[in-house]
This record gives structure tokens, sequence and C-alpha cells, in this order.
């Protein structure tokens, strides 16, 4: 929680502040700070889970976002959601409760943008 934020690369002044980064590595194996991610927080719980389990997610404007299930293969399970949801907090529930053992992947995608969060599924 937290960080440092700088006026100028690594010449200028810097400062604490508050605000949530989500630190990244780019192909080019430059590191970077995503502060205009749209997508913020999506974590399940339970994890594992049982019959179900919640996604909360968190988004910084309102947007259309599609949310899908995969196996560990990249094969697309099925389409949770396709719908246009509002800025702040939401909450999902995803039914697992006819899956495999497993672990799954959790796509959670606004326009180019996309969030990955694993789902490991225990009956």
């Amino acid at each position: 929680f937290g960080g440092i934020r700088a006026q100028q690369g690594n010449f200028g002044t810097s400062s604490a502040n508050d605000t949530v980064y989500r630190v990244f590595i780019t192909p080019n194996n430059t590191a970077g700070i995503d502060e205009f991610s749209s997508i913020n927080n999506a974590q399940v719980y339970p994890n594992p889970s049982g019959q179900s389990c919640t996604l909360l997610l968190s988004l910084k404007v309102d947007a259309s976002v599609t949310i899908s299930l995969s196996d560990i293969t990249g094969k697309e399970i099925r389409q949770i959601i396709n719908e246009h949801m509002l800025q702040g907090s939401q909450k999902v529930i995803i039914n697992t409760s006819d899956l495999s053992s497993g672990i799954y992947i959790c796509k959670i995608q606004h326009n180019k943008e996309v969030r990955i969060a694993k789902i490991v599924v225990g009956h």
C-alpha cells in the first residue's frame, strides 16, 4: 500500500503517497506502474472453492465487462458475464459446482485491458 511518486524519472523530486500501484514487466524487460488501469483489485474467495466462489473487483469507470472461465489449457468453458457495469465495487458469484476439481482461469476484460484470477476447485 502506498508508493513513491517522482516528478521526473530519476532526476526530479519525489514524495510518498497513498496511491496503490500495479507494477508490471513488459516483454522488453522494462518495469512500469499502471496508474491508469480501469479494473482494480480483482480477487476470488473462497479459493479453493467448492460449490461457488465470489469475484470482487473495482472499476474506476462505467464499463462494458466480459468475464469468462477457462480450463488450464486456455479453452474457454463458459462466459460468466458480458454486460455494462457501473463504476465502483462489483461482486460476481461464479458457480463451480459442475466443474471437476482442478485449476481454472477467470479472465476479466474491458476493451483491451485484461485481468486474470486463478480459481482452484476442490470438491
